[in-house]
């Protein structure tokens, strides 16, 4: 079976994407580990763990704003954005609550409280560009 991620880029040579759908494609097919077309809390920890530079520990601000802008080249203001929408806690830091919260708001149809717990690339899609748009 071929994942969301693999079949949005295997389609891209057919149809013209923006740079933006592109982006989004790549981060949801960083994020998913076993690539499945579908993200699981674990999935979401383990990117985001991996953004920081002690993975057992919380991640800075600044520490993940520098390898978000290195990994999908975007500026200081729209990775700062991001942070911020990550941190759902505020508190300048990204936990394993954040990991929970941020999992919750990319769960569009409301299965990330059943017991398979599991986002789609729409459900991340749709949300993160929510987060694009407010940044311009």
């Amino acid at each position: 079976m071929l994942s969301v991620a693999v079949l949005c880029v295997l389609v891209a040579g057919c149809f013209s994407f923006t740079s933006e759908h592109a982006k989004l494609v790549a981060m949801f097919h960083d994020m998913d580990i076993n690539h499945n077309g579908l993200l699981t809390l674990h999935d979401i920890g383990a990117f985001l763990q991996h953004l920081g530079h002690d993975p057992h520990s919380d991640i800075e601000k600044e520490e993940f704003m520098k390898s978000w802008m290195q990994k999908y080249g975007d500026t200081g203001v729209q990775a700062n954005v991001i942070f911020n929408f990550f941190d759902t806690s505020g508190n300048g830091m990204l936990s394993v609550d954040d990991y929970v919260e941020l999992f919750n708001k990319f769960d569009g149809n409301g299965d990330a409280s059943k017991r398979d717990k599991l986002v789609t690339f729409v459900e991340f899609e749709v949300v993160m560009k929510k987060v694009y748009v407010n940044i311009g």
